[in-house]
């Protein structure tokens, strides 16, 4: 039923995964990073979950998982209830769908209520109740027809019936109210006088004994169908969410990813979180299950996470849902991510990802820096959760499988620790070391084994375009240093009157740096001249370009800007969320960011690699060159769901939104389209397959 939401989180943003011609996809967490707020199953097989803008199914018990229906943002869901084939789900704005085919196809109710509506309930197949915070709204013929009742003196965050008479309402201060009449009338069988004191939430095993969550950390029980109400012990969380067997075994999970599970109807509790303590927003909203061990578990980050064991483990759908810190792709298909002290990788474009762990178990990592998509660099050392330092750096040759200490086991870094890593080759590179006592940077020419504190300078951030040439933002960050000698020497470079957050150079030439109060500057000669460009006053981030002309800022609160004539002029692509780290491949270009996001776009540049995402996929586009149309063949195991084609530029030329073929599939384009096209298939909703495609 109806989970508690406040009002910051209920007003989040929904994404946009598309935008000033440009298509994100979501690559992690999939298939949304919206919070989930319900969870429901029709069979073992066959489930649906809700964010407040997306209705998330699954047909094969949470192996995979879809977005079957995106809502408008003025239809933000809060609920959903099935019973049997029928289903509800409201919202916004008095928003209602109904289904009378398990979800399958969906269609809006009008109720002639433009309230919030926050909890809906199927009592059998004639009667349906719909609350908000003054009202219920019912139906006695399947949803045909409506009649509002006004909840007198109290604002109900949360309502549940146990049949079509009795019925229980959740308040703001402290009151619970009971109906016996439908909803004609209520009376207050709970209350106090302080703040905050806010229920919210109702769950009834039976019509006789039922629980309550009270703001902070309360949870109440009754026995005697809610006339009196006593707190139970062991429960010292917000409770969001509760799912009961029968009346000993049930789940209630909350605020901090709180997952508690009791067998004795509440008066012993049991730790069962898919974590090992409490963790600010990982809460869970939703509960399901099927027995004493086999359930799931929705919230926030949109985690999705599955037990078959009572709680005891938790499989996560989503690889993690931890911040995206640094995210790098040395080839098209192989890429690495780091989230917070855990690596991970896709060898498929970053279709799938999994985790190689970390050179040492249960120590930080600070960096990483991969020459290719076999060798890389990662700093390492010191206690997770300790403010000890990192102070080693270990390397790879097959791609994170297996990690060696690099200068012959020895930190690298004598105390302060080591904060920035940059490997111009499998051999040359360079960490630096930034601390309250100590700093400098440090060489090696020997693929690490070696090392050699070359200079005492303090720097931030560090990039090498050659051997000797390199350059730096200092500590206190207002300028930039540069070094021709390797870094042994560096100089003051650039200085500017505002911080400057960062900095990339495309090549030993091409230059841009970015900071606070709209600052941004290129230079195309090595920096011998800067060059101030024009860009709307904001907070600038994140720089980096993968060619001198086309090129990415984002700003401190994730809006992004894409140039394609060196910074001249700019286009608002999306505002996304907080992002942490961008970077290109030849077609494509990555961000990382909060909660384990992780999105790409295809950003219009036509290389003369095969585009790399088709061979994960029996994907076939022919006759290529083409003429006045093509085929796409499937010969996979995934449907394809939309084919859309779209020029050098970006714009979409041609889309087929809704495919019934599976084998085949002709699509025909405009007249006078000569010229060098992309064509993108979307699989299952949320695959994305490009090929290149070429018209005569």
């Amino acid at each position: 039923m109806n989970k508690f939401f406040t009002a910051t989180l209920f007003s989040l943003a929904s994404v946009v995964f598309s935008f000033g011609q440009t298509n994100w996809d979501l690559l992690n967490p999939t298939p949304s990073y919206e919070t989930g707020l319900d969870v429901h199953f029709l069979s073992t097989e066959h489930g649906y979950m809700i964010t407040r803008s997306q209705l998330i199914e699954t047909t094969d018990a949470g192996a995979s998982w879809q977005v079957k229906q995106t809502f408008g943002s003025s239809d933000a869901v809060a609920d959903m209830a099935f019973l049997n084939s029928m289903g509800f789900i409201v919202g916004k704005n008095g928003y209602i769908a109904k289904t009378v085919d398990g979800g399958s196809s969906w269609s809006e109710v009008n109720i002639n209520v433009d309230d919030h509506l926050h909890t809906v309930q199927i009592i059998d197949s004639e009667t349906i109740i719909v609350s908000s915070a003054n009202k219920i709204i019912k139906s006695t013929n399947g949803g045909g027809n409506w009649e509002s009742l006004e909840i007198p003196n109290e604002t109900a965050n949360t309502t549940f019936f146990v049949n079509s008479a009795t019925g229980h309402a959740g308040c703001t201060n402290g009151t619970i109210l009971k109906t016996i009449d439908g909803g004609a009338s209520w009376y207050i069988t709970e209350q106090v006088s302080f703040v905050p004191s806010d229920f919210v939430n109702l769950h009834f095993v039976n019509e006789n004994i039922g629980f309550a969550s009270r703001e902070h950390n309360e949870l109440f029980k009754t026995e005697d169908g809610g006339e009196t109400w006593a707190i139970l012990d062991g429960i010292n969380d917000l409770v969001y969410s509760m799912h009961f067997i029968d009346e000993n075994i049930g789940y209630v999970a909350g605020e901090y990813g709180v997952i508690f599970q009791t067998t004795d109807g509440g008066d012993n509790w049991e730790w069962v979180s898919f974590q090992n303590g409490r963790i600010s927003f990982t809460g869970v909203y939703g509960l399901y299950f099927f027995d004493a061990d086999s359930g799931y578990a929705v919230g926030e980050r949109g985690r999705i996470t599955k037990t078959t064991d009572g709680g005891g483990t938790w499989t996560d759908y989503a690889p993690t849902y931890i911040d995206i810190n640094q995210i790098d792709f040395p080839t098209a298909e192989t890429g690495y991510a780091r989230a917070r002290h855990e690596l991970f990788k896709t060898t498929d474009s970053g279709i799938t990802w999994e985790s190689i762990g970390q050179p040492l178990p249960d120590e930080k990592i600070n960096a990483f820096d991969f020459a290719n998509e076999n060798t890389g660099y990662v700093i390492a050392g010191g206690d997770v959760g300790s403010s000890a330092a990192s102070r080693f750096v270990f390397k790879t040759t097959d791609g994170g499988s297996t990690w060696t200490a690099t200068n012959n086991g020895n930190a690298i870094s004598p105390g302060s620790g080591l904060i920035g890593i940059d490997f111009i080759d499998e051999n040359t590179g360079f960490a630096i070391e930034n601390g309250t006592f100590e700093a400098g940077v440090f060489h090696t020419a020997d693929g690490g084994g070696t090392w050699s504190r070359v200079s005492d300078k303090r720097l931030r951030k560090i990039q090498f375009v050659s051997d000797t040439v390199g350059y730096a933002i200092d500590y206190i960050q207002d300028f930039l240093f540069r070094t021709t000698d390797g870094g042994s020497t560096w100089e003051d470079f650039f200085a500017v009157d505002e911080r400057v957050n960062d900095f990339h150079f495309v090549d030993p030439d091409n230059g841009y740096l970015v900071g606070e109060d709209r600052l941004i500057f290129k230079t195309e000669n090595a920096g011998t001249d800067w060059q101030e460009l024009d860009i709307p006053y904001d907070d600038y981030e994140l720089v980096e370009f993968v060619t001198p002309e086309i090129g990415y800022i984002i700003d401190d609160d994730g809006l992004i800007y894409k140039t394609e004539d060196g910074g001249l002029s700019w286009d608002y692509i999306i505002q996304l969320f907080t992002i942490n780290d961008i970077c290109f491949t030849d077609e494509m270009v990555y961000l990382g960011g909060t909660y384990g996001k992780i999105l790409s776009a295809y950003f219009g540049i036509v290389s003369n690699k095969e585009i790399f995402r088709k061979n994960h996929f029996d994907i076939t586009v022919f006759p290529n060159p083409s003429l006045s149309h093509f085929y796409v063949k499937n010969d996979g195991k995934n449907k394809i769901t939309s084919i859309s084609v779209y020029d050098i530029n970006g714009k979409k030329i041609q889309g087929t939104e809704q495919v019934n073929e599976t084998d085949n599939i002709q699509v025909s384009l405009p007249h006078n389209t000569k010229g060098i096209y992309m064509v993108e298939i979307t699989l299952d909703h949320q695959y994305k397959v490009i090929e290149k495609l070429t018209i005569h």
